[in-house]
């Protein structure tokens, strides 16, 4: 089964300034995720966790699985696994379970 993830506070990041971001972040992990599943209970995923290529790019291929070993914000609001020690965007996977 695969969960398409919605960040709970993405919608928030958009129209924060750095001194309200700072203080969000001050009490995110980065190793965990706060995700809304299929049947729209809110769950809580914790680092490591595995994610399935939805595409092609960057060496990944459509269908591989990969482990997120840390969560993070890019400096544009945008939400990065980090798998194998590289940053990567969250839309390029799913979160399995």
């Amino acid at each position: 089964m695969t969960f398409n993830m919605i960040l709970i506070t993405t919608f928030y990041f958009l129209s924060m300034n750095n001194e309200n971001l700072a203080k969000l972040l001050k009490y995110s992990s980065p190793y965990s995720l706060l995700v809304v599943r299929w049947d729209n209970r809110l769950i809580q995923v914790y680092c490591p966790f595995k994610v399935l290529v939805i595409a092609n790019f960057e060496g990944f291929k459509q269908g591989d699985t990969a482990w997120v070993w840390k969560v993070m914000v890019s400096t544009n609001s945008k939400t990065v696994y980090i798998i194998s020690g590289k940053p990567y965007y969250y839309y390029h996977f799913d979160i399995l379970a």
